[in-house]
């Protein structure tokens, strides 16, 4: 037998391609917006000096909503799967590799990145340092918390680069399954 004989027909349909479209782009989306995260955080990890007025716009105060579009990823995954009428399905070694390496990308996200940039907002902004008042251990004498130092920062935005490297490479891993869809 030919290998185009046991080839699987390509799902078709205006359905199919409109879905199709919104999958890739909100993997366009997430995992883009991830990547750019991990790029201003290795910015501020590693450049020298101060750090860019970039880098401090991009990480101001705020939710990280186009990160999350990843969430949306095995909702638009599912409904091709339901397009391709059997062409494709779940048992597939390479829609449960690619589940996997998304739910590894998400875990990263929450677990990791998304925290680490909302540190970084809040340490940039002054927010944890500004104006915050404590106590000495006599409970009196109130006084300034102190200012978060560069090293504390630095680790910080190593933190959001990695985090940011770990789902980008998901990312990555999950298009090559995607496009190639070996039989796992």
């Amino acid at each position: 037998m030919t290998a185009l004989a046991t080839a699987r027909p390509v799902p078709k349909g205006p359905a199919f391609d409109v879905v199709l479209v919104a999958h890739v782009a909100v993997v366009l989306i997430g995992f883009g917006s991830c990547m750019i995260t991990g790029i201003f955080g290795f910015m501020a990890w590693r450049g020298p000096g101060p750090l860019h007025a970039g880098v401090r716009r991009y990480f101001r105060p705020g939710p990280t909503v186009a990160g999350r579009a990843i969430y949306l990823v095995p909702v638009f995954g599912a409904t091709l799967l339901i397009l391709s009428h059997g062409v494709f399905t779940i048992a597939d070694g390479w829609v449960l590799a690619g589940l996997a390496l998304w739910v590894v990308a998400v875990a990263l996200g929450e677990g990791v990145l998304w925290p680490a940039t909302a540190r970084a907002s809040a340490m940039l902004t002054g927010a944890r340092a500004s104006r915050a008042l404590a106590t000495d251990a006599r409970g009196a004498h109130p006084r300034m918390e102190a200012a978060p130092g560069e090293a504390e920062m630095r680790r910080l935005f190593r933190t959001v680069s990695i985090g940011a490297a770990g789902i980008v490479a998901c990312g990555l891993a999950g298009i090559v399954l995607m496009f190639a869809k070996p039989s796992l």
